[in-house]
Order: structure tokens, then sequence, then C-alpha cells
């Protein structure tokens, strides 16, 4: 049976039905050039910057508040106030496209003859790399450009490429690195958050700046959520602050917080039953974290970290003899489940699996 759809159509735009004969015609006046193409040509746009999708009513009503102040415009405080949490920088200096962005930023880093490393530069992105006499390196992951190949995330950069392009070029003509996300030039194909992680490595290691070209990060970040078990139990803003903050800011946030509960003089106190229940998704979310750090380890030579992995489901048999809830049983069983196929994720075969043991009075 087909479900009918849970929206309704309010507005109705209409297209124009071509023919062959004509789709051809036009493509070879535009010389093959799907930007040159005329919009009323395009019956079905895939553009990923098209902007002809449809939007829901709460775009639209947001639209019709919109403050177009020419100063001061609320709605600048609050794109501000919104990049400020997600991404703790202290600066923001809006543009009205991408495009006046990358000429800020290559225009201030990028000498003749610099190599600046990407996935998959955007079309405007290499414009303006090659108007500043540098050239534009894509090191996206091979299966990108095979549209056979099921690859969860086609949009990860290939780290040896960067190594090649380093050892090609020096470190000295290596300004910056970026990182599409999502890859738009490539089908707007996502990055892992374990892949963004690996590609900051590297730029640490080499002690070159890393940015990232945020052109679709909710979306990258909503497929994050979908296919990678590590961020399974993260929302959509818990995932992209993740893609942002690195392990040096997180240190510093927790010796800010052990300073201020020892200056206000905060007491650890060890909350009743009764308070229990209020904390349960925090430290759910807690423990789920600790495992899919060693369901797939972030630093290391290692796939895995089967000390951490074990240490959470630990956690939750714990925690279940304390509250003995349906959430913590769930959760119990999805790591029980995610573990006894950590063998076969490290088997070249695949073929490995370990037993799913649950210990007595655990019902998962």
């Amino acid at each position: 049976m087909v479900m009918a759809e849970p929206y309704r159509i309010k507005m109705v735009e209409p297209l124009t039905m071509t023919t062959r004969e004509q789709r051809e015609e036009e493509i070879r006046k535009a010389g093959y050039n799907t930007f040159l193409l005329p919009s009323w040509a395009c019956y079905i746009d895939l553009l990923t910057d098209s902007g002809t999708s449809a939007m829901s009513d709460r775009q639209w009503s947001g639209m019709m508040v919109g403050d177009e102040s020419y100063a001061g415009s609320r709605n600048y405080f609050n794109l501000e106030r919104v990049v400020h949490r997600i991404t703790t920088y202290r600066h923001v200096i809006p543009t009205h496209q991408g495009r006046v962005a990358e000429n800020l930023l290559f225009t201030t880093t990028v000498k003749p003859g610099d190599r600046v490393p990407n996935n998959i530069h955007f079309d405007t992105t290499r414009a303006n790399v090659e108007h500043n006499l540098g050239v534009a390196v894509d090191c996206v992951i091979d299966e990108a450009y095979d549209v056979t190949a099921e690859h969860p995330f086609k949009g990860n950069m290939d780290v040896g490429k960067l190594d090649r392009v380093l050892a090609e070029a020096g470190r000295e003509r290596l300004p910056l690195v970026m990182l599409t996300v999502t890859n738009n030039s490539g089908g707007g194909q996502p990055v892992s958050l374990a892949n963004a992680r690996e590609t900051s490595r590297w730029c640490r290691r080499h002690r070159i700046p890393l940015f990232f070209d945020a052109c679709r990060f909710a979306e990258n970040a909503y497929f994050c959520k979908l296919r990678d078990p590590e961020c399974a139990a993260l929302s959509i803003e818990e995932i992209a602050r993740a893609f942002l903050t690195s392990a040096s800011t997180i240190a510093q946030r927790i010796v800010r917080a052990k300073t201020k509960i020892r200056e206000a003089r905060i007491p650890y106190q060890v909350p009743s039953l009764a308070d229990l229940p209020d904390r349960l998704d925090n430290v759910l979310r807690v423990i789920y974290l600790v495992f899919n750090e060693g369901y797939s380890a972030s630093s290391g030579a290692s796939l895995t970290r089967p000390d951490l992995s074990g240490e959470a489901i630990r956690l939750g048999r714990l925690l279940g003899t304390l509250l003995p809830e349906p959430e913590v049983n769930g959760l119990l069983a999805l790591m029980l489940l995610q573990e006894s196929r950590r063998a076969a994720r490290a088997s070249p075969t695949d073929t490995a699996c370990s037993q799913i043991t649950a210990r007595p009075g655990c019902s998962a």
C-alpha cells in the first residue's frame, strides 16, 4: 500500500515539457555547459545550487518576518548567535555569497604557485584559487569517481593523496587545506566525522590550517546520523559541533569548568533516586559516545578500541541495575549487537563474528 505524502502542496509552477530534439538542440547551443542552459529547458533540475526545490510553510513565513534593515538587522544577530553556538568562533564576517568568502580567503593566503588541496573544489572555489595563480588539487577518495561503487561517504578526503601533494610541492607551498562538506562538485556526497578528524590530524601534524567549506553542513550532519553508528544517538547540531571542536578546545573547556566549580564552591552531591530519571538521557548519550569511540577509534593504528566499548557495555549493565528502564535496556542491546560484529569489521573476509552474551539479570 502506498501512503499519501505527509504534506500539502499549496502552490504549483508550470514546467515546460520538451522533446528530445529540443533538449539536444538546447544543450548544443549551450556548448554542453549546463550553466548556460536556460532554466525553462530543464524539466528536471538536479543542479545542486539551482534553488528550485520546494520550501516549507515555515521557510516562507520566515522570509516574510525577516528584518531587511540595512544595518543592525536582527537576522544578522540571529546568524551570529547560531555561528557562535556551533563553532565557538569569536568573529563572524557575513558575505552575500560563498564566492566572496573564497575571494577574501584566497587573496589573503594564496601566492603564485601554491597548492590548495580539497576533496573536490567547487567551480567558484577553483576559479578563486586559480585567479590568485594557485593550483587547486582534488584529493577525494577514488570511490567518488565510481558511480557503481557503494560507499556511505564518497566525499571523504584521501589522506594518502594529501601526502603526495605535500611530497611534490613541499610544506611552504601548502598555505591551507580545504574540506568541502558536503562534497558539492561530487554530487553533494557527504564527509564522515571520522574522515574530518583524520584530515584535521594530518593538518595539525604538518602545521597546515584546515578550512571547512561548509556549503551543506546540516545536510552532511544528517547523512552522518543516518549512516555512521558513531553519530546515531547525536542530534544534527551536536554532529555539526563535533566537526568543528578539537580535542584541545574540549580540554580547555574542562579546565574552565573545573575552575568555575572550585571558585564557586559548588559541592559534590550524589543525586537522589528521584533525580535520576531527569538525568538519564545525558548519561545514556555519554555511554554511547564512549562506545562509539571504541567501535570506530578516531586515533591510533587500530580500527577499534575494545577497552572503551567494553567499558561502555559495563556501564550500561551497571545503569540497568540502577534504573531498569526500556531506554537503558535498548541502548545495552544495541551496544551488544554492534560489539558482536567487531571482529568481523577487522576481518579481511568479513566472516568472523563473536557471540552476544548477556549476564544473569540483564534482559538485553
